[in-house]
């Protein structure tokens, strides 16, 4: 006699399944395929329709094997079913497997029609990332990203990771698993943390299902100051000359930042360089000083 199976697949987190998750059942003594079937419909629990391969069927008496098959983001235990007179309902809980991700972070790229110092500056040595999955569709999630206050309520934290650079590189790939747990199909947030050196800044990761690694690339901006104040004073209480020329170089690749020329004269003169993403903290920077008739040139190097 000639039974019949009724098939489910049920998410484990409740979440939807996407359409097309294949599964086999197998006699389970011949291990011969019999019949197969797949989701066709996004939902937690997603009835499946069989259809019979090879001449298969099942057979009241004997049993039977349901099997997810591999590489589609889930795992679950197969289930062993005996066949009766009536239908008998088989369920598989789908978890999502683990997977493998990373971040490539990367220094500011050139900007077209910009000559400016950022590009040319290496990551910053100690990072934090922190990874959030995302909780929203993808058109929310990429407006909430825009926005400079982020919606904590778009992603839930899942973990973080340090980073460490070693002071001239300008991309570094940094592994967030297993460090960070992560699994296939998902979506994520990895949001680098502002400090004293970062300034803040979010990507996202689709994580996929598969041995390949899923790698998402975030931008790196480095945090600066708008202006820098420089006071001169001059040697024995004796007046600085007016229109002095300042010129401020970056110290370790020579790019000049910014330049002015003073406009009084006086035995202690003020002036104000303004240039934007030029001031950058954690560089350290050349300040020049071209002195008119008897005042002697400087050169003086800070750390902002």
């Amino acid at each position: 006699a000639i039974g019949s199976i009724v098939v489910q697949l049920r998410a484990a987190d409740d979440a939807p399944l996407p359409e097309g998750l294949p599964f086999h059942v197998w006699h389970r003594r011949l291990r011969t395929i019999v019949a197969e079937g797949r989701t066709s419909m996004r939902a937690p629990l997603v009835p499946c329709e069989l259809w019979f391969t090879h001449q298969g069927a099942l057979y009241v008496g004997e049993e039977y094997e349901v099997a997810l098959l591999p590489g589609h983001g889930y795992r679950a235990v197969p289930a062993v079913v005996k066949i009766g007179d009536v239908p008998t309902p088989v369920q598989l809980l789908l978890h999502r497997e683990e997977a493998s991700a990373a971040v490539q972070l990367l220094t500011a790229r050139p900007q077209p029609g910009r000559d400016t110092l950022e590009p040319l500056l290496p990551l910053p040595r100690d990072m934090t990332l922190s990874v959030h999955a995302a909780l929203h569709a993808p058109e929310a999630l990429a407006s909430s990203l825009s926005s400079s206050n982020r919606d904590r309520g778009t992603a839930s934290l899942v973990g973080s990771v340090r980073a460490a650079a070693d002071g001239a590189q300008q991309q570094l790939q940094v592994p967030l698993t297993p460090e960070v747990p992560m699994v296939a199909g998902r979506r994520y947030v990895l949001e680098l943390e502002a400090s004293a050196h970062v300034l803040k800044a979010a990507a996202v990761l689709n994580v996929e299902a598969g041995a390949a690694r899923s790698v998402s690339e975030l931008v790196v901006r480095r945090a600066w100051k708008p202006l820098l104040v420089v006071v001169l004073f001059g040697e024995a209480g004796v007046k600085l000359h007016r229109h002095m020329s300042l010129t401020v170089t970056h110290a370790a690749t020579g790019f000049p930042v910014a330049s002015a020329r003073t406009e009084i004269s006086d035995i202690e003169v003020r002036t104000v360089l303004q240039a934007d993403e030029a001031f950058f903290l954690g560089e350290a920077y050349l300040l020049s000083v071209e002195g008119a008739v008897g005042t002697r040139a400087a050169s003086i190097e800070f750390d902002r």
